[in-house]
């Protein structure tokens, strides 16, 4: 279970600049995230990853409202996570953003499928990027710094292999 009071330094926040002679707007939400130490960071990445993917469907694909939505999780011991968009009609965009995290976080709203796509990807991403001693080396340290300790790194791997769809829908729940 995650720990709020861990990663409460930073207040979500939604950032938005006025730019008229723009006409699209750029959105980006901030909100607090487990540090790649914490046993609920796993749960949120891949969740964030899977909700990364359902934007695109959603956002993009299914209602034409943007060109560019994503989520991700940053990699800080004081970390956070992200919410981003471009668009010319924020407000229908924002709601179904919300609306398509609210079905995520949702019992069920994560299949099985979903989730295991999701962590295959990952670690395919993963181990290509191991493919060097350059990017070994980053790993190995990034683990060092951040993750407890270069032995972590297996320990990921092995918590994204035992994820389970409700963990990750409560991952992501607002």
């Amino acid at each position: 279970a995650l720990r709020p009071e861990a990663f409460a330094q930073h207040p979500a926040r939604l950032e938005a600049v006025a730019q008229p002679e723009l006409p699209t707007n750029y959105l980006l939400g901030y909100f607090s995230a487990p540090s790649p130490s914490d046993p609920g960071f796993a749960a949120l990445q891949i969740g964030l990853e899977v909700l990364s993917d359902r934007l695109f469907d959603e956002v993009r694909t299914a209602r034409n409202l943007t060109y560019a939505v994503a989520s991700g999780i940053g990699s800080r011991n004081t970390n956070s996570g992200y919410l981003y968009v471009t668009a010319t009609d924020p407000e229908t965009t924002v709601q179904v953003m919300l609306e398509t995290v609210a079905t995520l976080s949702a019992p069920g709203g994560i299949t099985e499928r979903a989730l295991s796509d999701q962590v295959e990807l990952y670690l395919t991403r993963y181990w290509m990027g191991l493919q060097s001693n350059s990017g070994q080396a980053s790993e190995l340290a990034r683990w060092e710094m951040l993750g407890g300790g270069w032995r972590h790194a297996d320990a990921h791997i092995e918590a994204l292999r035992q994820l389970t769809p409700d963990e990750v829908s409560a991952a992501l729940e607002c």
